[in-house]
């Protein structure tokens, strides 16, 4: 069944994928998932995740979400802490850290099915080890992972909609 895609001279039409947006592909879905809490930390990420979310992991590329809250490292001073709610923290600096809102910084998008693996070898060049989960995705800076067999692909919100429109294309070519 082939997908109505409009031409690159409708681009800025694309509206940002909410929660529930689905794109059905050939061999590939793509979902764009509830947000949950997410807070901006910086500084002393040690004691920042030990004060926000004590025992959360801190995840680098490609590497798998735990059910519980986890910290997506950005660079070495500074990550974004996922939890299942938002926070109750007062912005601003804290023993050593900062901490900025960040629930609407980012799009998730669960990417799933037989192609995932070749969605992500033609979105991203980059390998699982990095200590870092960003990563250029589709030529996005991106922070990527793994949640069970699914790729978790956040991209900042401004450029959801051209990256949707991106993925919408490509999983929609037949496979040959």
């Amino acid at each position: 069944m082939p997908i109505d895609l409009p031409d690159d001279s409708q681009l800025w039409t694309t509206p940002i994928p909410v929660p529930g947006t689905v794109i059905q592909g050939i061999e590939t879905t793509v979902t764009c998932l509830p947000t949950s809490g997410a807070v901006l930390i910086s500084g002393d990420l040690t004691a920042a995740v030990d004060a926000l979310a004590p025992g959360a992991p801190m995840l680098g590329l490609l590497d798998q979400e735990p059910d519980g809250p986890f910290a997506l490292r950005i660079a070495r001073d500074s990550a974004l802490l996922v939890t299942a709610d938002p926070l109750e923290a007062t912005p601003g600096w804290h023993d050593g850290w900062a901490l900025s809102l960040a629930d609407d910084l980012h799009v998730c998008l669960a990417i799933e099915g037989p192609g995932s693996e070749d969605v992500r070898s033609a979105c991203m060049s980059a390998r699982q080890g990095s200590p870092s989960a960003a990563a250029i995705f589709g030529d996005k800076t991106c922070l990527v992972t793994r949640a069970g067999d699914a790729l978790h692909v956040r991209v900042p919100a401004p450029e959801a909609a051209t990256l949707w429109l991106w993925l919408a294309r490509l999983i929609a070519l037949p496979v040959s």
